[in-house]
């Protein structure tokens, strides 16, 4: 099918002319009170804002900042420059005490000519922005602080950039991804398509305006009528059951999120029954689309047995994977197909970039209660088929050429729907978007997964945050995953597996819900120690307990574990509640004088290793759950604590507590004496 429009101002029209009395978005505050805007409104004030900053002297091509609250106001904001030829910058309001570099760059890089937000903002903006070369230059308008302009003319002013979209961030500093007319119209278009949407839909959402995915939804609701129901993101995190109470009353058809919120919501449905009954149903809910990080098997099943107690009618849940570059989508199954699907690969395997499967099955089926990991196996949530008129490629990271089915390496993009490149940086842009010999352009995403014999896209992880450990490559969200089971109190999605110095050592991060009382750091430790060396065969070396929402994440709730890591590498971490770091708290062998004291001083460190409470001193390493890689961390400890140059193969030949102990105490020893007869 043809696409019906070419440019969102094209949308814009359509939609005064077919259906002007048509409400197309409601916006909602935290007490459930409505702003609502009808088609021919929006399209009215729109042109009028669009007027009054031509008449301000803002040219075509010129690129605005749009810096607001979430609400209707920046729906009008973003329709009058698209109206007006200009290039609309969607970004985050600045919180007070707010570092304000991010935005004097941005305002420098796309050389701003106007910041674009609400009239209760106005002020704040120019006080917080004050001191800033780039930001002080640029003007800040409002629309309710303009005068009227004269409404311009469709069709005068064309612009083939429809967006700056700023990426979030969550493996670097953000970049300003060029959305062309061609590539959002043909992508959504794509969207409405696979899930089923049209004029009778009604949306709710809230995910943040200025982040990819709800900037999408938001332009969707254009493409395709219906209406959009916008909540605040702030909201939906201090009360998630507000997300469920506005699906209800607006009976929604569907609605968007990554995997964390349905973590969260899931929670408050089931041990909030009592309450939420009469206030939420789940009854006219055709479709969740579940994206923007790492989904979780145990998560949407959970999710899906809990939306069954509220009246849910079939599985309807649909993973699938976008980003910026791509407009948005990439992947996703079909509205209606039932097919979402999981696998469980052998990690072994996984390591050395193959795949192997020991288990799969329906996200449908599965119980959530009974779902287990297992020691040898990664599980993961499909992210559906490429979308109609595109192409998926899995292609190896190093030598760029395709891998067949199975086959792990990194996931290329091609079609329509891909972005412009980066605004202001084309080596960037020539390093990201490649230019195959016949002239096809692809799109290098930096995540890592695979494609399974029938086309379905697997997620693994992102180039960047790979954990190589003494050679071997290792999954942040494998640890992550087991060590969110363990413990009531830790915060769900509030996790970050990153590297810690040099040697293959890790530190994990770990949120800490509110009222948790005071923090067991010692058994918790021990429980995460325990998760990361049973289901992943590695050693941590640091936890960090820290307050919910204390871990830098993207606008729509992604980990930002680079940033971490940064924070972690300087000791950065402000209200931590706690910290267990194994060499930290290590004796110094030094002051150990007799075998026995060597042994016990072994013992600990391999059970604090191990995150075990009893462990048997005189069983075979293998038996009590060491295994190579383990092996290979426990000998760097050892090293730097005890200064001995010892081979791996001593590991091997004292394969117990209390002979490698006797061993190292007599290496100690001979050492010394050695040292004394020089």
């Amino acid at each position: 099918m043809k696409n019906e429009f070419g440019s969102i101002r094209e949308m814009l029209l359509h939609r005064a002319e077919a259906n002007p009395d048509g409400c197309a978005y409601i916006h909602l505050d935290r007490e459930m009170r409505e702003e609502r805007i009808h088609y021919r409104a929006l399209y009215r004030r729109g042109e009028v804002l669009a007027g009054a900053l031509r008449q301000k002297g803002i040219q075509e091509g010129e690129r605005c900042l749009l810096l607001f609250p979430q609400g209707i106001e920046f729906i009008v904001a973003f329709a009058a420059c698209n109206l007006a030829g200009l290039i609309p910058v969607p970004l985050d309001m600045p919180h007070p005490g707010s570092d304000p570099g991010k935005w004097e760059r941005i305002a420098g890089e796309t050389g701003a000519r106007a910041i674009l937000t609400a009239g209760k903002t106005a002020g704040f903006l120019k006080e917080a922005f004050k001191d800033l070369p780039a930001l002080s230059a640029t003007e800040v308008l409002s629309e309710t602080g303009l005068p009227d302009g004269e409404a311009v003319s469709v069709g005068t002013h064309e612009n083939k950039i429809a967006f700056l979209q700023y990426t979030s961030g969550s493996t670097g500093n953000p970049e300003g991804v060029i959305v062309t007319q061609e590539s959002v119209t043909e992508n959504i278009r794509r969207i409405r398509d696979i899930l089923g949407i049209d004029d009778r839909s009604r949306y709710v959402m809230w995910l943040p305006y200025y982040h990819d995915f709800g900037l999408i939804v938001i332009l969707l609701t254009l493409y395709a009528g219906g209406t959009l129901v916008v909540q605040n993101p702030e909201d939906f995190v201090k009360s998630p059951i507000l997300w469920a109470q506005a699906i209800t009353k607006y009976r929604s058809t569907h609605t968007a999120a990554p995997n964390f919120a349905l973590q969260l919501l899931g929670k408050v449905l089931v041990e909030q029954r009592e309450q939420c009954k009469g206030t939420v149903s789940f009854e006219s809910l055709e479709a969740i689309f579940l994206g923007g990080e790492p989904n979780d098997v145990r998560t949407a099943a959970a999710f899906y047995e809990a939306e069954k107690m509220y009246g849910a009618k079939a599985f309807n849940i649909y993973p699938g994977y976008g980003l910026a570059e791509a407009t948005l989508l990439v992947s996703t199954y079909p509205k209606g197909s039932g097919h979402a699907t999981w696998v469980r690969v052998d990690k072994h395997e996984l390591r050395e970039n193959r795949v192997k499967v020991l288990e799969s099955g329906l996200l449908s089926e599965v119980d959530a209660g009974r779902f287990r990991e297992s020691p040898d196996g990664s599980c993961y949530v499909g992210n559906g088929y490429q979308i109609p008129g595109h192409r998926i490629e899995i292609r190896d990271p190093e030598t760029f050429q395709p891998l067949g089915p199975d086959c792990v390496g990194e996931i290329c993009f091609s079609g329509a729907s891909l972005s412009g490149g980066y605004w202001g940086r084309p080596e960037k842009t020539g390093e990201v978007f490649c230019v195959l010999d016949d002239g096809a352009r692809v799109l290098k995403t930096g995540d890592i997964g695979f494609l399974n014999q029938n086309g379905e896209l697997f997620i693994t992880g992102r180039k960047k945050e790979m954990l190589i450990i003494h050679g071997r490559n290792y999954y942040p969200h494998d640890i992550e995953n087991a060590v969110t089971q363990l413990e009531g109190a830790f915060f769900a999605g509030g996790i970050a597996v990153v590297p810690r110095g040099g040697a293959g050592q890790l530190a994990v991060i770990q949120e800490i819900r509110e009222g948790s009382g005071d923090a067991r750091i010692k058994e918790w430790s021990r429980h995460i120690r325990r998760a990361a060396a049973e289901a992943c065969g590695v050693s941590v070396d640091r936890i960090v307990f820290v307050p919910q929402y204390a871990i830098p994440r993207t606008p729509n709730g992604k980990i930002q574990r680079l940033a971490a890591a940064g924070i972690d590498a300087a000791d950065g971490w402000v209200g931590a509640l706690g910290i267990s770091d194994l060499q930290a708290g290590m004796v110094p062998p030094d002051a150990l004088h007799t075998a026995t004291e060597y042994r016990a001083w072994l013992r600990e460190m391999l059970s604090d290793v191990l995150g075990v409470d009893q462990l048997d001193a005189d069983k075979p390493f293998t038996e009590i759950g060491m295994d190579s890689a383990i092996y290979l961390s426990v000998l760097d400890r050892l090293t730097r604590a005890t200064g001995l140059q010892i081979g791996t193969e001593a590991m091997f030949n004292y394969n117990s507590v209390n002979k490698l102990a006797d061993y190292l105490f007599a290496e100690k020893n001979r050492a010394a004496s050695a040292h004394g007869k020089e």
